[in-house]
């Protein structure tokens, strides 16, 4: 047969520290519980005002990105009934494109309470780096400007030019590429 340990009653100090584990554990829950419901008020209080703001910053992009491109439209109606080249419109519309979307970013980034200060003096010293690094290149892209607007010849014309002859297909920036 086998012995039975007899049942051994919880001390009052035993019982006293279980108690004071319990309490304990129930004050850590409550601590919990309050710190949930504060971040959960904290995320109301500002988390819609950044969704909000997000929500018209898109908003704004997709607007201005549709005026931009009527405007770009309205400058080339216009400057195709002068019978500009259409080389000239497609730099005058990338020109006004970029810029306008360089200041809608701008606007965008203000809406939205970033400091935008900081982020024009990044700007002006990226132009600033970027000049500096491609001052050949951006000789190049004003002897193609120069080209565009003085037009010593236009798309279609045959020009002869390094023992190359060809008709001129396209002016661009860079490059004349005849045919």
């Amino acid at each position: 047969m086998q012995c039975m340990a007899p049942l051994r009653r919880p001390s009052a100090g035993r019982a006293l520290r279980s108690g004071v584990a319990v309490m304990d554990a129930l004050n850590v829950i409550n601590i919990g519980t309050d710190g949930i419901n504060s971040l959960f008020n904290i995320v109301l209080q500002y988390g819609t005002t950044i969704v909000l703001r997000l929500v018209i910053a898109a908003l704004l992009w997709i607007v201005g990105r549709w005026l931009i491109g009527v405007l770009v439209r309205m400058a080339q109606r216009s400057l195709t009934r002068q019978r500009f080249d259409p080389t000239v419109l497609r730099y005058v519309g990338s020109f006004i494109t970029v810029t306008l979307n360089i200041i809608l970013v701008i606007a965008i980034l203000s809406y939205c309470g970033i400091e935008t200060t900081s982020f024009a003096a990044l700007l002006a010293a990226v132009a600033l780096a970027i000049g500096m690094a491609w001052s050949g290149l951006l000789a190049n892209l004003a002897a193609g400007g120069f080209i565009i607007v003085l037009r010593p010849f236009k798309v279609g014309d045959m020009i002869s030019a390094a023992g190359v002859t060809g008709t001129v297909v396209e002016i661009g920036l860079e490059t004349v590429r005849n045919f």
